[in-house]
């Protein structure tokens, strides 16, 4: 009797197709996943580009490099042209570029405004069409989009409101899309006002920084978030054509210096 046949004989509780089974499911290869915590924004497409953020939160640097190796293995971003990575994790801070120049300090400074710790990962899909620095606007929203998904999720239960003051007309799923939206465009403002006072200290110039103050979206009405949603927008233009003219100014000052 041979060795297999002998260990069948002897084992009559299991059924030789169920072991078949198990052995073939421990041969199988588990496929790549994003843990339950992980959080994913909306995507962006322009012109055939597309933009996806990914918030993983972790703690520990051992948690920080698996999950830096699990976005290298996920068959989901297999053909991504770029995975733009910022983190910050006790005392571990960094980015990582991926191709995309200054792209990555850019998501870093979207990660500590919001002082989560954690990996954001904003994977582009290049279209053939270069976007120019339109992308960074698009890899600013993601990510920023990411972390306020996760902001949500994280306080969904105890703190959105009862759906018997839901405006008239708007469902649930429509409302939290808009307070995500929103928690994603105070994070970029933030971020903006953050970088608009670097730039201004380095100029000698004083600077006042107000408070953050929590938003109470969860309480409103789908038309009023829908009408935040167009003053944020106006907000962040303004201070992105702020931070233009004092990098502009920058640059200006820096070139003169050189020719003199």
């Amino acid at each position: 009797m041979s060795t297999r046949a002998a260990e069948d004989s002897t084992d009559p509780t299991t059924p030789k197709r169920l072991r078949q089974t198990i052995l073939s499911s421990a041969l199988t290869p588990t496929v790549p996943t994003l843990p339950p915590s992980a959080t994913v924004s909306a995507p962006i497409e322009d012109r055939k580009s597309k933009f996806i953020g990914y918030f993983l939160p972790c703690t520990t640097p051992r948690d920080l490099s698996r999950y830096k190796t699990l976005l290298d293995q996920l068959p989901t971003l297999k053909l991504a042209d770029h995975k733009v990575l910022a983190w910050n994790v006790g005392s571990s801070t960094g980015f990582d570029d991926d191709g995309e120049k200054w792209a990555g300090s850019k998501v870093l400074d979207i990660l500590r405004s919001s002082e989560d710790e954690g990996l954001i990962c904003v994977a582009r899909w290049y279209g053939g069409v270069m976007l120019g620095p339109v992308r960074f606007d698009h890899i600013v929203h993601v990510a920023a989009d990411a972390l306020a998904t996760y902001h949500l999720e994280q306080r969904k239960g105890p703190v959105l409101a009862p759906a018997t003051i839901m405006a008239p007309g708007g469902g649930q799923g429509e409302k939290d899309r808009l307070v995500r939206m929103l928690r994603g465009k105070d994070m970029s403002v933030e971020s903006l006002r953050g970088m608009i006072a670097e730039k201004k200290k380095e100029r000698g110039e004083s600077v006042l920084m107000s408070p953050v103050k929590e938003k109470g979206y969860e309480r409103m009405g789908t038309e009023v978030l829908k009408r935040l949603v167009t003053a944020r927008d106006a907000t962040i233009k303004s201070l992105r054509d702020i931070l233009k003219e004092l990098n502009q100014a920058s640059m200006e000052l820096e070139g003169s210096t050189k020719v003199e």
